[in-house]
């Protein structure tokens, strides 16, 4: 509703009288629901059957219903130039609650097929009324409840109303087996008579509530064009059609189930009462929380859901068994019931939560494609063709109904004989699939909803996804807050980036720093947009975590943003974006990286671009890293840095698990990596050079007894002949090089990865001749080893360009 809005006498309506008004809304439908349940649920058709109608009289019992809401287009029409609606419903929906003091009366007059057809006249002239009332109503509701608390309202309300409807229909079903015996009509007489007085103080109660002054309809416009107007946006057309056809498909089935539970399972008044409750109970216990599914996933999006799965639920039908079953309850104690009851009421409690989300966002739909000018007219016009369309089905479905058994051999799956009732069942949910369904999804999707996409596929993790949204949503605590945007990101969907967005403004920082850890991980282009607007954001305090959450995402555009963060004051910020860049693969970076590396005093930093450089493949970083490495005090920045060096060497990521190996049992990972060499050179050899072959053994051996004697000099020194003897086999030389030799230049030119892999173990020599060889560079001896295992591997590949240094 509109700020500052007034009612029809021009006073303010507060936002205490709105509470107030919704709270009365609620009571009052309430009421409304009772008189439902009592006049126009259940005890109506047992009513209908008692006075002997035929099943197609007991259709057309919902049909005229359906039929009567064409009385709201004229209704509106004239509504639309009131200047007030809640004085002309109230008149017309009196009347037509008054009206139900009337069916105790009809057997008093006439019985039988007579009596079914009075009734159909009486249900025809009070749904006239009830719908010559509902469009001035449903205008006054839309403009009276607010929009964005529209969902929830309806949700909580609904919930009321179900747990009202639960109540009466235990109430008449109680009441029918209670007085009702097999001539008796009292149970009846009773049951419309409390309908009576229920409805009509629903109408009193519900003229408390405030109605704003209605939005004014063009002037001087005919009443063909207005009737045309709600259909210039298509999407009330589709709207209209689907909720038409999916009404068509209930009233197929309808009443009817009634009537097969009754003459197939034996089933009491009770019973059918019981199985109207549990229905009614889903309906209690989820409308709250679809209200807030709507707020969160949209109206759109959950309607097409719910018309997808809702329809499963009548396979039911096919699975009733035959028997009983005996039930200890305390205070009821013993009952034996009909299986068949047992089962259909237990299912019930998850139909009825499925089914009802159908009209529950019928409702929000329909608020929301009409405009509030013209918006009693347009409410009338889609009721009237909902109303259209569905009456066909409960006249067809009486029609099949008639049928009763099928001549064929086919059976439910509990071997009872297929009846027109099993036909109904299959058209409604065919209906409801391959004709409701799609004509929703002919509307637009509205700003806001989640796609259906997102929800499609894994039902479970839909599940899930829903319910971090609404956690999201209704979570007061910052904890529960952020627990929310950490599942979302996991769930790691592209549909909830808005959401996770808006909470970067959050008054929390743990809630803060979950949404940007989030969208790292979704990393859509919109996510890394807010990331990197955060990014440059200088009053910021997010940028180190934006920094990690854009090493998630690996996007090329947030390569140069990384690269301005690197001369930041800040030096977790510089080290964080250097490790993102790393991440991120981009060559734009390894520049300044390179830099960083050579002239950086912040070693943390040095490690960082040094780790980023590997990553992105910078051989010549090798000789920028081993000079900072060997200066290195801190134990954990110098290993950092020779990983950094042996991914290089190597493959990325491929020397930390032989790391962390060699750390857990000292000597295992050097003596498989040097019996990978030994296996790799034999093969390489073959019988023609074994004697080159038993060299590299032997050099193998030397190596892994001096690291196991802690001899890392010696080590050192083997390691380098060890290299050299291998390049010697590799391309065939005449003379195994030593240190000096030319032919080394020119082999460093015909493998490059080679060549700087020997330069490292030329140091390594070097520093053990020299007798400067320290316990902790032990790290850069398996690095060595590392170098010539991952070299070996490569031999499968002829490199080329070495026929100049063959035999």
């Amino acid at each position: 509703m509109a700020a500052n809005q007034q009612d029809t006498k021009g006073r303010p309506i507060t936002p205490g009288s709105i509470r107030t008004g919704l709270r009365i809304n609620m009571g009052a439908g309430a009421l409304g629901m009772m008189w439902f349940a009592l006049a126009l649920g259940m005890p109506l058709t047992m009513f209908m059957e008692r006075l002997g109608a035929s099943t197609v009289a007991i259709g057309m019992m919902v049909t005229v219903q359906w039929l009567a809401m064409t009385m709201q287009i004229p209704s509106a029409l004239m509504a639309e130039r009131l200047t007030n609606r809640k004085r002309y419903w109230g008149a017309t929906s009196s009347l037509h609650r008054l009206l139900w003091f009337l069916p105790p009366l009809i057997p008093l007059v006439c019985s039988g097929t007579a009596a079914g057809w009075l009734m159909l006249v009486l249900i025809g002239t009070s749904s006239l009324l009830a719908n010559a009332s509902a469009a001035p109503w449903y205008s006054w509701m839309a403009d009276f409840v607010p929009e964005n608390q529209r969902n929830q309202f309806w949700a909580r309300r609904q919930s009321l109303t179900q747990a009202a409807f639960l109540v009466a229909m235990g109430l008449g079903g109680w009441l029918l087996d209670r007085f009702s015996g097999t001539d008796s009509l009292l149970g009846f007489r009773l049951v419309f008579v409390i309908a009576a007085i229920l409805g009509t103080s629903d109408i009193l109660i519900h003229t408390l509530i405030p109605e704003p002054k209605p939005h004014p309809v063009p002037q001087g416009e005919s009443w063909w064009k207005r009737l045309r107007r709600p259909f210039e946006d298509s999407d009330f057309l589709w709207l209209t059609l689907a909720f038409g056809t999916w009404n068509f498909g209930i009233g197929l089935v309808g009443s009817f189930g009634f009537l097969y539970l009754r003459s197939t399972f034996h089933a009491s008044y009770t019973h059918l009462a019981a199985f109207t409750v549990c229905g009614s109970l889903g309906t209690v216990l989820a409308s709250p929380l679809w209200g807030k599914v709507m707020d969160h996933v949209g109206e759109r999006t959950f309607a097409l859901g719910m018309l997808l799965v809702a329809p499963l639920f009548a396979l039911q039908w096919f699975i009733l068994p035959l028997g009983t079953t005996t039930l200890h309850l305390p205070l009821l104690g013993t009952l034996v019931i009909p299986a068949a009851i047992l089962q259909i009421c237990i299912i019930s409690i998850l139909s009825g939560a499925l089914y009802t989300g159908i009209p529950l966002s019928q409702i929000v739909l329909a608020s929301a494609v009409t405009r509030k000018e013209g918006r009693t007219l347009a409410m009338a016009v889609h009721w009237t063709l909902v109303g259209a369309i569905g009456a066909l089905g409960p006249v067809i479905g009486g029609w099949i109904m008639e049928w009763g058994k099928l001549q064929t051999s086919l059976t439910t799956f509990a071997g009872l004989p297929l009846e027109g009732y099993h036909v109904l069942v299959l058209a409604h949910m065919a209906v409801s699939w391959f004709v409701a369904l799609p004509l929703l999804s002919r509307t637009r999707p509205r700003r806001g909803n989640l796609p259906v996409r997102a929800l499609a596929g894994n039902p479970l993790r839909a599940a899930g996804l829903i319910h971090s949204l609404v956690t999201l949503g209704e979570a007061s605590s910052w904890q529960a807050r952020a627990k929310a945007v950490r599942d979302l990101g996991r769930k790691g969907s592209s549909h909830v980036v808005g959401e996770l967005i808006e909470q970067l403004d959050d008054p929390s920082a743990a809630v803060r720093e979950a949404a940007v850890q989030a969208l790292g991980r979704i990393g859509t282009p919109a996510a890394v947009d807010a990331l990197l607007k955060l990014l440059e954001d200088p009053d910021s305090d997010l940028s180190v975590q934006v920094a990690r959450a854009l090493r998630e995402a690996r996007d090329p555009r947030s390569v140069d943003a990384l690269m301005r963060t690197l001369d930041s004051p800040d030096s977790e910020i510089r080290k964080e974006s250097a490790r993102t860049l790393g991440a991120i693969g981009d060559q734009r970076a390894a520049g300044t990286l390179l830099e960083l590396v050579r002239g950086s005093e912040d070693l943390p930093l040095v490690t960082a671009s040094s780790e980023a450089l590997a990553s992105l493949g910078e051989m010549a970083a090798i000789h920028q890293i081993l000079p900072r490495m060997r200066e290195a005090r801190n134990p954990a920045l110098r290993t950092s840095l020779a990983v950094a060096v042996a991914d290089l060497l190597g493959a990325p990521g491929e020397f930390y698990p032989i790391l962390m190996g060699e750390r857990r049992q000292t000597g295992s990972q050097v003596s498989d990596m040097l019996r990978a060499i030994r296996v790799a050179t034999r093969r390489a050899a073959g019988h023609s050079l074994r004697q080159d072959a038993n060299r590299l053994r032997g050099l193998t051996e030397r190596i892994e007894e001096a690291m196991g004697t802690g001899n890392l000099a010696g080590a050192a020194l083997a390691l380098f002949d060890l290299a050299l003897a291998m390049a010697a086999l590799r391309w065939e030389l005449t003379e195994e090089p030593d240190a000096d030799s030319p032919v080394i230049e020119k082999l460093v030119w015909t493998d490059n990865k080679f060549g700087i892999g020997l330069s490292y173990l030329n140091v390594l020599r070097q520093a053990a001749s020299a007798e400067s060889f320290r316990p902790e560079q032990s790290t850069d001896l398996l690095i060595g080893i590392y170098f010539l295992f991952h070299w070996v591997g490569s031999w499968e590949q002829e490199p080329e360009g070495i026929g100049d240094y063959g035999r």
